[in-house]
């Protein structure tokens, strides 16, 4: 089994167009938000059509992007948790151009009173990709070291960090990690000696990286098949629970 904890669906500006991430390359669940909803003013709309899009018998189950800027966000945190939604996403850099740290903490908090996991995408692109015109800033290590001190003991996956990210970040305890841009001669063995085998989840970045380089990658890596395991779909069952939908 291979869960996909970091996939978006539609078309993104910037990327060729490609088939679903589950389609393209034998992933068993794409957990997947709206890639038209990441530069959308109000993500709800986008996602409300991709909630409507994906059928029963997918095998991609719907992870919203919320936008913690609209005045609506409880609302949208309510209509995930009625849905029986069991990860929700935030893109905060592509929101506004500064981090507030103690907003999303609410944001976050409130999320894990309502049942609800949630993301936060670091970038979608790698910074040297982007459009000359449409640079995003990242947050820094230090804004997402201090946003995991305000949310602990609440779990939080970061997605899309580079390697030197997830050593710099790894003593935050209650951060969790995926794999889509962790880059170098080893890259996955190396996260594991970070921040250990219990908190690394399989991600794509599907459309901007190629699905069946990033399945490669887990499944080249120099790491023990019950760590290959627990990357590959333990650790996200583990966190998600109950709620996380079973493959069609």
């Amino acid at each position: 089994m291979l869960i996909d904890v970091n996939a978006m669906h539609g078309r993104w500006p910037f990327a060729p167009a490609t088939a679903g991430p589950a389609q393209a390359s034998g992933i068993t669940l794409a957990l997947v938000c709206s890639a038209g909803g990441v530069l959308s003013p109000d993500p709800a709309l986008d996602e409300a059509d991709l909630a409507a899009e994906i059928p029963a018998s997918s095998n991609m189950a719907h992870a919203p992007l919320i936008s913690e800027e609209m005045p609506h966000w409880r609302q949208s945190l309510a209509e995930a948790q009625r849905a029986a939604i069991c990860l929700v996403r935030l893109a905060p850099s592509y929101r506004r151009t500064t981090l507030d740290i103690e907003h999303l903490a609410k944001v976050i908090h409130e999320a894990d009173t309502a049942g609800l996991c949630v993301a936060l995408t670091v970038r979608i692109e790698d910074e040297r990709h982007h459009h000359p015109l449409m640079p995003v800033k990242p947050p820094t290590v230090d804004q997402l070291a201090q946003l995991a001190e305000a949310i602990h003991p609440t779990s939080l996956l970061l997605l899309n960090t580079y390697l030197s990210e997830l050593h710099a970040l790894a003593p935050q305890s209650n951060l969790l990690f995926e794999t889509a841009m962790l880059d170098g001669d080893e890259p996955l063995a190396d996260a594991v000696s970070a921040c250990g085998p219990d908190r690394l989840f399989f991600g794509s970045d599907h459309p901007i990286l190629h699905a069946p380089a990033q399945v490669a990658k887990l499944r080249l890596a120099q790491i023990d098949n019950d760590v290959r395991d627990a990357i590959a779909h333990q650790n996200i069952s583990r966190w998600l629970g109950p709620q996380l939908p079973t493959p069609s």
